[in-house]
């Protein structure tokens, strides 16, 4: 039973292990899940709150602008710096890349979360204070206003490794007002014109995030339906999902055989046993113990070996699993573990192998059954 175990073992940990870590990876990393528009189309406000009540969208924030925004960045004794900026709200998934907090909480209007390229030309830290320089040409001259962004939040390199600021909706929908040469009063930014209901603000792009990775093509299709063109990480989604459906074919199969060839060597054994004690069986039903009895304690002999069975395999998987990781560490970018099982899993297959074992006994009831009183009288 215990070489039968192993390798299933093996084979559950090397699933859980490379595709259980893509996997997490793919859902954990909003990237992953962002769909992002193609072409230049202008979207009204409503648009986006008719896409954030489609069920398989977990987040959506417009941008004023297809291409992202470049604003000038400065900070006393350090070079200026030109970066794209990207609007963010409360719930962006992106921003749970820094701290589940930061995500809830968003930015407020000159707060900003940036990436670590950015952070390591100012050598800023949350709640530093960066200049951002916002200009405009209006009739050939140019003009220009200058704001004091603290730095809510800075994004670990693999998040995003360009020059490339996050900042509140509302304070970049009021950039998009001022190089447009409207008035903003909320910043005290002068202009020629003035933001109101009848020339409401359009919107040329947006961040959209799926809730997992079904939904990314679910929401492309139903995008393309609506004549918004899109690209996704579909092709990666993709490939993980086949590497899984292999794994678990594989998977499937080793444990058809190596399920049927414990119980089979479970009931074999427990022939095997009866047989062996047919004479100490004979001599308990003399002595007027009840076949029931017996046929309880060949079942509890069974489960007892199952269990230091299936404990033993546990113990030798452990040992074959360090192995490989040790073996691969390394060889896999990224991946730490090839080989791993959670305890729940390896929980679940002891008490697996238990419940054959007692099957294997109660088929093993015939065996039992056979055995007469009158066998154990040579012994007496």
């Amino acid at each position: 039973m215990m070489a039968l175990l192993v390798p299933l073992l093996t084979v559950m940990g090397l699933r859980d292990g490379i595709i259980g870590t893509l996997t997490e990876r793919l859902v954990n990393d909003p990237q992953n899940l962002e769909i992002v528009p193609l072409g230049i189309r202008d979207y009204p406000e409503y648009m986006f709150t008719r896409l954030a009540q489609l069920p398989d969208v977990a987040y959506v924030v417009p941008d004023t602008r297809i291409i992202a925004y470049t604003i000038s960045l400065s900070r006393e004794n350090y070079p200026n710096l030109q970066a794209s900026a990207k609007s963010t709200t409360a719930g962006d998934p992106i921003l749970a890349t820094i701290s589940p907090e930061m995500q809830i909480q968003g930015p407020q209007l000159t707060e900003i979360f940036i990436s670590k390229p950015v952070a390591e030309n100012f050598q800023v830290k949350e709640g530093d204070i960066i200049v951002a320089t916002i200009t405009r040409n209006v009739v050939g001259h140019v003009e220009s206003e200058k704001v004091n962004l603290t730095v809510k939040g800075i994004f670990p390199l693999h998040v995003l490794n360009e020059k490339i600021i996050l900042a509140s909706l509302d304070f970049l929908k009021m950039v998009s007002d001022y190089q447009e040469d409207y008035a903003v009063p909320e910043m005290g930014w002068e202009g020629t014109r003035t933001r109101d209901a009848s020339n409401p603000i359009l919107y040329q792009s947006f961040r959209l995030y799926a809730k997992d990775m079904d939904s990314v093509e679910r929401l492309r299709l139903a995008l393309n339906v609506q004549g918004i063109d899109v690209i996704t990480n579909a092709k990666r989604i993709a490939d993980v999902k086949r590497l899984d459906r292999a794994f678990t074919i594989v998977f499937l199969t080793l444990l058809l055989v190596v399920g049927i060839g414990a119980l089979a060597s479970a009931i074999s054994g427990s022939f095997d046993l009866v047989g062996k004690n047919r004479k100490s069986l004979a001599c308990l039903a003399l002595l007027g113990v009840p076949r029931g009895r017996l046929q309880l304690f060949s079942t509890v002999q069974a489960a007892i070996s199952g269990f230091f069975s299936a404990i033993g395999a546990c113990g030798l998987f452990f040992l074959v699993g360090n192995i490989l990781n040790n073996v691969f560490t390394g060889e896999i970018e990224n991946l730490p573990s090839i080989c791993s099982l959670s305890i729940t899993k390896l929980l679940i297959s002891v008490v697996v192998v238990v419940v054959f074992m007692i099957l294997a006994s109660l088929c093993a009831y015939s065996a039992l059954s056979d055995i007469e009183p009158s066998e154990g009288m040579r012994d007496v």
